[in-house]
């Protein structure tokens, strides 16, 4: 079961969802998707495995299925810890990001935190 985050106790602005969606990612301007792993996800941005080395700073597209679709959205890498890497969207659809925001409320809803 996901685990939903509170705002007010984290530093971020919005909620964060703790998830298990195995996702895709490519460097900005390369053809291959490589295989990820997501670990949580919020509005702004996500954390992920990946298998591969990433920098600060490095920008990616990265596939989140969810919800029966499947979000393209571009990643600037903001921390890293080995393989894994957290990022902020720094560009995303705004209907795929209302997707992400209803799809973290439904999971707050049902495990009525």
């Amino acid at each position: 079961m996901p685990d939903f985050i509170r705002p007010e106790w984290q530093k971020r602005e919005t909620g964060r969802l703790t998830v298990d969606i195995h996702s895709s990612f490519r460097f900005v301007g390369k053809q291959d998707w490589i295989p990820a792993h997501i670990i949580d996800i919020s509005k702004g941005g996500l954390y992920f495995e990946g298998q591969s080395s990433f920098y600060v700073g490095d920008i990616l597209d990265i596939n989140i299925p969810l919800e029966n679709r499947n979000i393209i959205a571009k990643l600037e890498v903001t921390s890293i810890s080995g393989k894994k890497a957290g990022g902020k969207f720094v560009s995303i659809m705004e209907k795929d990001q209302e997707l992400i925001t209803e799809f973290i409320n439904k999971a707050f809803r049902e495990k009525k935190l």
